[in-house]
């Protein structure tokens, strides 16, 4: 698998919203699959999967677990459109000769896979795009050693307190003590 540096990834999110106008916050990922053509379905798909995708003949299906939370649900499927932007000429990910399944697990957030951190990188760049990110900081002063303040922008960019603390963290802005 070749290696994608962080800069490339967020580089193809960021064209991404810009080619589809969809520098907005929140982002609406949900509009952003519809346009690349993708379908998507919410499906109970167990405790342990949050998502799927699932490619035949060039098309995407992206399997949401329906039981999830919505700003997971938001992530999640960030994420499968990570795949499907990134990876989905890899070879080795077919399962059989028609289909290729990538699946985001408990094995991707603990970054086990390239691949799968990858589309975590690609998935907060999608829904955390960096301009809108500094401009919410710049334009409100926030004041990021407080916690009302992360829960605000979680909140305003429709994801977790936890993706939005990672963010900050990876754009060297917040760095948690």
């Amino acid at each position: 698998m070749r290696y994608l540096p962080t800069k490339e990834i967020e580089r193809n999110a960021t064209v991404l919203l810009e080619s589809l106008k969809a520098m907005d916050r929140p982002v609406r990922v949900d509009a952003i699959a519809y346009r690349l053509g993708l379908m998507v379905e919410f499906v109970p798909l167990g405790e342990e999967v949050s998502g799927l995708l699932v490619i035949e003949n060039g098309k995407g299906t992206i399997g949401i677990n329906e039981a999830h939370a919505s700003v997971r649900q938001r992530f999640t499927l960030a994420h499968e459109i990570g795949h499907y932007i990134l990876h989905k000429d890899q070879s080795e990910l077919f399962i059989d000769k028609k289909y290729t399944a990538i699946f985001r697990d408990t094995r991707s957030s603990s970054g086990e896979l390239r691949r799968e951190i990858q589309a975590n990188q690609f998935a907060a760049a999608l829904l955390m795009p960096r301009k809108l990110v500094e401009n919410e900081i710049n334009v409100r002063a926030l004041d990021l050693g407080d916690d009302c303040t992360l829960r605000k922008l979680a909140e305003d960019f429709e994801v977790s307190i936890q993706a939005m603390a990672y963010r900050l963290s990876n754009m060297e802005i917040f760095v948690s003590s």
